[in-house]
């Protein structure tokens, strides 16, 4: 039977506050935890929180939580965690003597937590007591509605009054189990975490750490913080970190990592603004919280970065003497460096950050195993698949990686140590050895105080194969170079499912000779891919020869094996024995289309060519051809190309020729003069028999010679003695 002593609750004569710089702090580390609050962080992930917070007398003390820093943290729980929050406080008789069937002795006693006061006695049943260690009564609870709900803060300040007179923390962590059972109806897959705020002393300690114990076999994260000099015994007796809260590095990092863990964030980060105002955010952080605290001063703070200024406006609130709280909410935030900005909060202003990302582990090799083969399995944890590899040194805290397969589980280790390629590089591996071919699934989990993910990958496990018989002799025959032989490859092998198969060769063959294993997969040569091959698969061996393959034999020569891939005993090969004879080509044979292109190209290039370099006459050049030189004022000129067959021909220039009757042809026949292209500008003018003549001015006329001359533009000429004339109309180059 449990008796206990209530009094009316009042603060004990010459009790004083804790070190207001600490509680502020304080504040602050929870304000970290307030990081997490925003409606969009609680749209993404949710968690199942209950908070117990120890509201016992004994908190007043000094050195203690005067300042009820406790009840400001709850507030900030209260506006951070996404999902659902509990705050329990400590069974009081004053407050549940009805509710939990307490009878009164009618003696007055000493209070537990200040013997200086006389309570009330009172005794409660035994029934009572199994159901209360139970969790079938519920004691001191209290449900948040909703995230950042003002109504419920404001009657955490009631409900959370130091004015129990014992320590009694069993109840509360059995009320707290049974929320988690309830909850986890609803949601199994939701991470319950347990927060324990108080100085460290359970008075029925054995029973409460029976019940600790009991939640963390279910799963539930635990995490114990002791205010000012109280003690870690128990908490450290009961296998929780030592977390302490005497200072603001340590209310920094115990509140930092009480929240990490609810939210399962991978990275955090920490400081005094003015000693190191800067932070790293990490790649593929899915969301991020930044919390500014300080004294009560604080009066504006934002963080600013990549992509741009984001005020901590998210969440904010203050506690006379004990500070205040900022926070700023990062959605898929820019990675690269940040910086926080506070204005006011004292010389000790402080910020924390928590980056959240969905970290889970993921199955990078082998793809494909053989079935009986020692195998390397190397996990990775990563954000998403394509991601980089996250190192335990990133997160601050070691992972426990394991796998389950065919009914065993293996752990998984980054130390350096073989199978381990290289220590602490995020890549975990182990040796395994899987038995059944087809499929195997491979579950692979990840695991520390603030990560628990599984994946799942799939592994190809090949057959077995073991041959014990002798060399498999196979006689390829005589053929020409440039042809192939194939001959089925029979032999006798314990042989059960599929199982890689490879050629390798022992010898180098001759140059233009290749082997090649045909079989359902396919073909391939040695070096190239192994084959899946069956039992029952039909498999050939064929000797391919280029055209220029020189004249070659083989009588039983051993070049080469059929082994299974990833195998190097002697029972996982076939050695094959090869005879062959191979007729190189004659220089006829090897060479004659060579020959023929070669004769092919030049009768192709003399035919172009006859009609690449015979020139053209100039677009630009026109004649008027006329009787009389009278008449030349009458004519337009007449381009000479616009005549029908003066244009060029194979290996032939350009000609045209004047006729008496005035007419620019392409025939010869009876022609006076001719004229023809020379060069891509140039044309050479003739007389044919009746004399020609060049206008060199002042009256005079100059014959042309019997070879001709190059004309050039606006000359005129005289065919014989009398005319006609003709005069050419462009400028032509010289």
């Amino acid at each position: 039977m449990i008796s206990t002593a209530f009094s009316p609750g009042r603060r004990r004569p010459g009790v004083q506050p804790a070190n207001s710089l600490c509680a502020s702090v304080f504040l602050g580390v929870l304000s970290l935890l307030s990081i997490c609050g925003p409606a969009a962080a609680q749209d993404s992930f949710s968690a199942d929180v209950v908070l117990v917070v120890d509201t016992s007398r004994s908190m007043l003390e000094p050195g203690m939580d005067p300042e009820r820093t406790s009840l400001l943290v709850s507030k900030l729980f209260s506006d951070i965690v996404p999902g659902k929050l509990a705050v329990l406080r400590l069974m009081s008789a004053g407050q549940d003597k009805d509710a939990v069937g307490m009878v009164q002795t009618g003696e007055f006693q000493p209070c537990r937590e200040d013997p200086s006061q006389n309570c009330s006695g009172y005794t409660l049943p035994p029934e009572k007591q199994r159901e209360l260690a139970e969790g079938r009564i519920r004691v001191g609870e209290k449900l948040r509605p909703q995230r950042g709900s003002a109504a419920f803060k404001s009657e955490l300040d009631q409900h959370l009054e130091p004015v129990a007179n014992s320590s009694y923390f069993g109840y509360s962590f059995a009320t707290a189990g049974s929320i988690f059972e309830q909850n986890r109806a609803e949601d199994p897959d939701r991470p319950q975490v347990l927060i324990w705020l108080s100085d460290g002393r359970a008075e029925d300690w054995e029973s409460a750490k029976q019940t600790l114990k009991k939640l963390q076999s279910e799963g539930v994260g635990i995490e114990a913080i002791v205010f000012g000099r109280g003690s870690t015994d128990q908490a450290a007796e009961a296998g929780l970190p030592r977390r302490t809260t005497t200072g603001p590095a340590e209310l920094m990092s115990a509140f930092a990592d009480a929240f990490r863990r609810v939210v399962r964030a991978p990275f955090r980060a920490d400081s005094r603004v003015s000693a190191k105002p800067r932070f790293s955010m990490k790649p593929e952080i899915e969301e991020a919280w930044v919390v500014i605290f300080g004294d009560t001063t604080l009066s504006r703070a934002s963080v600013v970065g990549p992509s741009g200024e984001v005020l901590a406006n998210f969440a904010e609130d203050q506690q006379p003497r004990a500070g205040a709280y900022k926070v700023a909410y990062l959605s898929k935030p820019t990675p690269g460096d940040w910086e926080v900005r506070a204005s006011g909060g004292g010389a000790d202003v402080s910020y924390a950050v928590i980056e959240r990302s969905s970290l889970a582990p993921f199955l990078l090799e082998p793809r494909s195993v053989i079935a009986g083969v020692p195998s390397t399995l190397v996990v990775a944890l990563r954000s998403s698949e394509g991601g980089a590899d996250i190192r335990p040194a990133d997160l601050g805290e070691d992972v426990k990686m394991e796998a389950r397969f065919e009914g065993q589980t293996v752990e998984l280790r980054d130390d350096g140590v073989a199978p381990d390629a290289t220590a602490g590089d995020g890549r975990f591996a182990a040796t395994i050895t899987l038995a059944q071919p087809g499929q195997t699934t491979v579950r692979v989990r990840a695991s520390n105080s603030f990560i628990d993910r599984s994946n799942e990958g799939v592994i190809e496990v090949s057959g077995m194969f073991r041959y014990t018989g002798g060399p498999v002799a196979l006689d390829f025959g005589s053929l020409k170079a440039g042809e192939q032989a194939c001959l089925p490859l029979v032999f006798s092998a314990e042989h059960v499912g599929s199982v890689p198969l490879e050629l390798k060769a022992l010898e180098a063959l001759p140059s233009g000779h290749a082997l090649e294993l045909h079989a359902v997969g396919g073909a391939t040569r040695p070096g190239g891919e192994a084959l899946l091959i069956g039992p029952a698969d039909e498999k050939q061996l064929c000797l391919v020869t280029e055209r220029r393959a020189p004249s070659s034999s083989s009588d039983g020569r051993r070049w080469a094996e059929i082994r299974m891939r990833g195998r190097e005993d002697a029972e996982a090969a076939v050695p094959l024995e090869l005879t062959w004879q191979v007729e190189g080509l004659s220089f006829w044979e090897l060479y004659k289309w060579w020959i023929l292109g070669i004769l092919g190209f030049l009768v192709l290039a003399f035919i172009l060519y006859g009609f690449i370099k015979p020139h053209n006459f100039p677009r630009e050049l026109a004649l008027i051809y006329v009787p009389e030189l009278a008449d030349l004022e009458d004519n337009l000129p007449q381009p000479i190309r616009s005549w029908k067959g003066t244009g060029k021909g194979w290996y032939r220039n350009a000609q045209a020729y004047l006729t008496p009757d005035f007419r620019i042809t392409g025939s010869k026949k009876g022609a006076l003069v001719s004229l023809e292209a020379v060069g891509a500008r140039s044309v050479l003018v003739k007389g044919l028999g009746g004399g020609l003549y060049r206008d060199g001015g002042d009256g005079d006329w100059d014959e042309v010679p019997e070879q001709g001359r190059r004309i050039r533009g606006g000359e005129l000429y005289r065919i014989g003695e009398r005319g006609p004339f003709f005069q050419t109309a462009t400028r032509m180059g010289r």
